[in-house]
């Protein structure tokens, strides 16, 4: 019987189960399959997590404000806050998923816009990441279907 060896990489050489796949391997026997990773979720997110903190400074500027009551302003703040964290984690993670987080987005930027009731500056806050959320979804799915077409 051959030696086990470790070359530092994860992988354990010479055994009768491999690490990353395979007969008897620690993921449970099934193979590993390499999923090509979206872009769109990684564009997305970044407006997503950018929107978080406007949400949070928009929250502190109306306690400054007063516009609505204390209370109304920090349920406001928290569900659309938990609904952005919840559109993160729905966002595709690999190329051809369809999950609903950009749905959810949307979702998000309509709320955000509709904001500007309450504060009015968040009507151009709304629309710019209206813009910008439009660009990630846009570019996200091109890469994508360009890096499927060109076989990366």
């Amino acid at each position: 019987m051959a030696p086990e060896t470790n070359d530092g990489s994860g992988a354990v050489n010479g055994g009768g189960g491999s690490v990353n796949g395979g007969a008897g391997s620690v993921n449970g026997g099934a193979p590993r399959q390499d999923r090509p990773r979206t872009k769109l979720r990684m564009m997305c997110s970044t407006i997503l997590v950018c929107e978080l903190l406007v949400v949070y400074f928009a929250a502190l500027t109306g306690y400054g404000l007063g516009p609505v009551p204390l209370g109304w302003l920090l349920t406001g703040a928290g569900l659309l806050a938990v609904l952005i964290v919840v559109a993160i984690l729905l966002l595709p993670r690999y190329r051809g998923e369809n999950r609903p987080g950009v749905a959810l987005g949307w979702i998000i930027q309509v709320l955000i816009t509709a904001g500007g009731f309450v504060m009015p500056a968040l009507f151009f806050v709304g629309l710019l990441f209206g813009v910008l959320w439009y660009a990630a979804v846009y570019w996200g799915r091109r890469m994508d279907r360009e890096l499927t077409a060109w076989g990366k």
